[in-house]
C-alpha cells in the first residue's frame, strides 16, 4: 500500500512540476508577446514621425511648382537666368534637406526614448484573460524578469 502512495505522490509531484513549467511558459509567452506589441508600435511611431517630414517636404516642393510648370513667379526678364533657376533649385533642395535631416533626427530620437523604456513587468492579456493570466503569475514560483 505503501508503494501505491509512493507513486500517487510522485505522479502528482510531476504534475506539479508540469503545471509550473507550463505557467513560466505562459508568462515567456505573454512578455515576448507584449514585446513584439511594443516593437510594432515603435515602427508605427517611426513610420507617422517619418510622415509629418514628407509632408513638409511636400509643402516645399509646392512652393517651388512654379520651377516645374516654367514659370518665372515675380522675377523680372532681366532675372529670369539660368543662375536665377539653380539658385532657386538649390535652395529648394536646401530645404528639402534640412528637413529630412531634421525628420530623421526626431524619429530616430522618439524611437530611441520609447524603445529605452522597459516592459514593467506586467502581462498583457486579452481581457477576458486577465484573471485567469493573474492566477497564472502568481502561481508560478519563478517570477518574470
Amino acid at each position: 500500500m505503501n508503494h501505491q502512495l509512493d507513486v500517487a505522490l510522485a505522479e502528482i509531484g510531476k504534475t506539479e512540476q508540469y503545471r509550473a513549467a507550463v505557467n513560466q511558459i505562459m508568462i515567456e509567452f505573454h512578455l515576448c508577446n507584449e514585446e513584439i506589441l511594443r516593437l510594432k508600435q515603435l515602427i508605427e511611431l517611426d513610420r507617422t514621425g517619418l510622415a509629418g517630414s514628407l509632408v513638409e517636404c511636400r509643402k516645399v516642393v509646392d512652393g517651388y511648382s512654379w520651377l516645374a510648370n516654367g514659370a518665372w513667379g515675380s522675377y523680372e526678364l532681366e532675372r529670369q537666368t539660368e543662375a536665377t533657376l539653380r539658385r532657386e533649385i538649390s535652395s529648394a533642395f536646401d530645404e528639402i534637406l534640412r528637413i529630412v535631416e531634421d525628420g530623421l533626427v526626431r524619429s530616430s530620437q522618439r524611437v530611441t526614448d520609447a524603445f529605452k523604456r522597459p516592459l514593467q513587468g506586467k502581462l498583457s492579456f486579452p481581457e477576458e484573460d486577465n484573471e485567469k493570466a493573474a492566477g497564472v503569475a502568481t502561481q508560478s514560483s519563478v517570477s518574470p524578469p
